[in-house]
């Protein structure tokens, strides 16, 4: 089987096809590549820039990529070597069997209009982790003509907290979850395609099938945790003053971020139980209260539970984790430009406010959030309380896509009959 990373791209005689570069890219790629040899073949496809040529260097300096970790029962570290790191497109996408984005999501669109004229040979697998809010209709929309060729997954978060200690040579699986919800388009594969994920990633997180994509968007863990966390750290921040070092980030949260976390928590809950009460058989059983979330994700790992702010800061996967932040003049200052905001807001926060939007459910502490953003970034995106700033065109919210009607957009999400 063929994959790709970066692409994943894997293909069965093997080939899995990764759009990597990133944190997780790595440690896929490694113990894929370390462990399912015989059967899957891994190529890292990534365009960006010279990190196709940088990577492979990289490997091969160093004969594979080291994975660092606490797997029971797996040897630390893993080593393993993908067949090829190429940046063309026609390489390995006309023979990849799974085709793996781990990337950014505002990349998403430009890697699928790459690969559209070398889709449609064969059947493809196409799927992203984490499945960051809109993921499915961004597919259809750039993929109309080809998706009889292709079942989309996407799980709802990463398998793993983990860090490149050395890019194209070492990475560290820093904690891993013990379950993640998972979503398949058509659902009729589901168990199918659940199955070859689990072996991609191993025994460990547990992967649990739910109903939608869009329970998946509303449940994305990353559009809650990264911009709030940053919002609660800096909210008082003068815009000018360095930090002496990088605070740090889960083990930083305070028990005001820790409430605005619940509070958005709260009203995506209300959005879920908005759509529920009028299509009460859409499957939304993925999007629970992020205290509920983070103590499945995470069994185990947490030394105390009292409150989600307990659970946060004592979190052992999240340990020594801090801040993304610039090196300045003094000291440091926040980034801005990392994907916490790049894509977390757009791919994720956003992708949230406008489902509330099409449901009338009010947000005031999302929008709080996201207002603070939009001065500091800066980007527009709310104005007057409606999604229809000048920025939304770079989101995958639904309203980019033209839906300003729930049901008109659950029925280009296949929730809902057109009839």
């Amino acid at each position: 089987m063929r994959a790709t990373f970066h692409s994943l791209a894997v293909q069965n005689d093997s080939a899995p096809l990764l759009c990597p570069g990133g944190n997780a890219a790595h440690v896929l790629t490694g113990r894929v590549s370390a462990l399912l040899a015989e059967k899957y073949d891994v190529t890292l496809l990534t365009s960006f820039g010279t990190e196709a040529q940088d990577l492979n260097t990289a490997i091969k300096a160093h004969e594979g990529i080291e994975v660092s970790h606490t797997w029971p029962e797996q040897p630390s570290p893993l080593k393993g070597k993908p067949a090829a790191v190429v940046s063309d497109p026609s390489l390995c996408i006309p023979d990849a069997d799974i085709i793996l984005f781990l990337l950014p999501a505002f990349a998403h669109e430009s890697y699928l209009q790459a690969f559209k004229p070398h889709l449609g040979k064969k059947d493809v697998l196409l799927g992203t982790m984490p499945c960051q809010g809109g993921f499915d209709i961004c597919v259809h929309s750039v993929l109309p003509d080809l998706m009889d060729k292709v079942s989309l997954f996407g799980l709802e978060t990463l398998p793993w907290a983990c860090r490149i200690s050395k890019p194209g040579q070492v990475v560290e699986v820093l904690g891993t979850k013990k379950e993640v919800d998972m979503c398949v388009e058509p659902t009729s594969r589901s168990e199918e395609i659940r199955d070859v994920c689990q072996e991609l990633i191993g025994p460990t997180p547990s992967l649990h099938l739910t109903g939608s994509f869009l329970g998946l968007t509303l449940m994305n863990i990353n559009s809650v945790w990264h911009p709030t966390i940053t919002f609660g750290r800096f909210r008082g921040w003068d815009g000018v003053t360095p930090f002496e070092e990088p605070p740090l980030f889960y083990e930083g949260v305070d028990d005001f971020t820790a409430d605005m976390l619940c509070n958005i928590s709260t009203e995506i809950q209300e959005v879920k139980h908005k759509i529920n009460e009028e299509y009460p058989d859409i499957d939304l059983s993925a999007v629970v209260h992020v205290t509920d979330w983070i103590k499945r994700a995470y069994q185990g790992q947490i030394s105390d539970t009292t409150s989600l702010g307990s659970c946060i800061r004592t979190n052992s996967a999240y340990k020594g984790l801090t801040h993304a932040m610039k090196k300045v003049e003094g000291g440091y200052v926040p980034n801005f430009d990392y994907r916490y905001t790049s894509e977390d807001i757009p791919m994720g926060l956003v992708v949230t406010r406008g489902i509330a939007q099409l449901c009338d459910v009010p947000t005031p502490h999302l929008d709080k959030v996201l207002n603070w953003f939009e001065e500091h970034v800066p980007k527009s995106f709310l104005v007057e309380g409606k999604l229809t700033g000048t920025d939304i065109a770079t989101t995958r919210c639904p309203q980019r896509y033209g839906y300003t009607d729930l049901r008109q957009f659950l029925v280009a999400s296949r929730l809902v009959s057109a009839e």
